[in-house]
């Protein structure tokens, strides 16, 4: 939710940029770069799979120690992406990490065997064969 709202910010920050270069330089036409802003910006969301980026980042913050614990509960909020990174705490030294990283794959791979095939996106099908390699599924 941050990282949208923080999106969205930026966009505004843009705009605002934009409008205000138009005070100044009353001929500039605002038009054509407030909509090619806004059109790279959302490209950058749509296509940035914010999921797997969130899930990459606190991973790699908990391992690296600039976080005392890592909230694995907060990863069942994101999609099939976040697997792959949170794949590695299985391995954890600290027992309940272990079993609650156990715990959420466990849980991702029921809800991809429920799954009909409509539903199938590409980080779906790369999960699945992560949990498969893992042997949790």
């Amino acid at each position: 939710k941050r990282v949208v709202t923080s999106w969205f910010m930026v966009l505004l920050g843009l705009l605002f940029l934009i409008l205000l270069f138009k005070q100044f330089i009353p001929k500039f036409k605002i038009t054509a770069p407030s909509i090619i802003v806004t059109l790279v910006l959302s490209a950058v969301l749509i296509f940035g799979n914010v999921d797997a980026c969130v899930a990459k980042y606190n991973v790699w913050a908990y391992q690296a120690d600039k976080l005392e614990s890592i909230d694995i509960n907060m990863m069942y909020d994101l999609d099939d992406s976040a697997v792959k990174y949170v794949l590695p705490l299985i391995d954890d030294d600290d027992y309940s990490v272990h079993l609650n990283t156990y715990d959420y794959l466990q849980s991702k791979a029921r809800t991809i065997e429920g799954k009909e095939w409509w539903e199938y996106t590409v980080h779906t099908i790369n999960a699945k064969r992560l949990l498969k390699e893992a042997e949790i599924l």
